[in-house]
């Protein structure tokens, strides 16, 4: 059973690798910014090709030069959040 456990971490970690280098290799983005594999995939991008792909938040917006607090409102509840 221990094996087993310990082979099903592989396969997930593989199969959310192929996610990543899949979402990354696209040619435009749609996903949300509160997930980071949303967030490495872009950036990930962004590495390869130099420049940022036309994307699209689902969510939160994301911060490409500097930080900054503000507050959102998604599906009718409001938080605090700093990119």
């Amino acid at each position: 059973e221990r094996l087993r456990q310990e082979q099903d971490r592989g396969t997930y970690a593989d199969e959310i690798l192929i996610d990543v280098l899949l979402l990354a290799s696209c040619d435009a983005f749609v996903g949300t910014m509160t997930s980071q594999v949303a967030r490495l995939a872009l950036e990930l991008s962004y590495f390869w090709r130099g420049y940022v792909i036309p994307y699209t938040s689902l969510d939160i917006p994301w911060c490409w030069a500097g930080y900054k607090r503000q507050e959102f409102t998604v599906n009718g509840r409001t938080f605090d959040y700093g990119c």
